[in-house]
């Protein structure tokens, strides 16, 4: 197994946002997207 990158299981990450308040869930959309991505690239970092 010498020389073969170690294989890791995919992880999913789904930003949510509770949508039932008028207007809340469209701005934070841009936020909790780089959320998501900050946490995919934390977790892919440091694996």
């Amino acid at each position: 197994m010498e020389g073969k990158m170690k294989e890791y299981p995919k992880i999913g990450i789904r930003p949510t946002i509770d949508g039932r308040m008028n207007g809340v869930r469209e701005s934070l959309e841009k936020q909790t997207m780089n959320m998501a991505k900050s946490a995919a690239k934390l977790i892919s970092d440091n694996l």
